[in-house]
């Protein structure tokens, strides 16, 4: 069964932006629920509980839900909207995009500002071999003007490692020098 979709809810200015998950995915955030003691609303158990997700917060999913909290945060439009589902597992996106070795791609950066001063989010974005840590590729930083409650829309052009069998576009924006926010799992899978 499939329930579980993480994905920014709007793309329009004044948007409040939320990573949403239904409830069969969102039940197990909460310490202590255990998928095989409790039934959602839509019937059957949660994707995730303590007994099947002993440790929740390292796990990719719910950091996604965690950042989407985030009043700073970036979101690449094309990814997104290229992987609304999860699949049964709660494996999102439920297939990897493919990109050649070395080859570009454009993409809009979707920054949100949702936070109650200052409208200057400086946006670094970086192309790494294997990892979000491995070998850095493209990199690039944007000082980008974001009124309160609203977006703004940039767009980057990322080169794809020329070796290697992954790679990841990292995603990271601060106010005054603070990391506020940082997407480390849009991965990319290397032909």
């Amino acid at each position: 069964m499939n329930n579980s979709r993480i994905r920014p809810t709007a793309f329009r200015p004044g948007a409040f932006v939320l990573a949403m998950a239904t409830l069969a995915g969102w039940a197990s955030v909460i310490p202590g629920v255990m998928a095989s003691k409790m039934t959602i609303e839509q019937g059957g158990p949660p994707v995730f509980g303590e007994d099947n997700l002993p440790d929740p917060w390292s796990s990719a999913i719910l950091r996604r839900i965690q950042n989407g909290f985030s009043p700073v945060l970036v979101a690449d439009q094309s990814y997104w909207a290229s992987a609304t589902m999860s699949n049964a597992n709660g494996d999102w996106p439920a297939s990897v995009p493919a990109i050649a070795k070395g080859a570009t791609r454009t993409t809009n950066l979707l920054i949100f500002n949702d936070t109650f001063a200052g409208t200057t989010i400086n946006v670094t974005w970086e192309v790494h071999a294997d990892s979000p840590t491995g070998t850095l590729g493209t990199s690039g930083t944007l000082a980008v003007d974001v009124p309160l409650a609203s977006m703004a829309t940039k767009s980057i052009t990322m080169t794809a490692p020329t070796s290697g069998t992954k790679c990841y576009l990292v995603l990271r924006a601060q106010k005054n020098g603070t990391t506020l926010f940082e997407e480390t799992d849009e991965s990319f899978t290397l032909q």
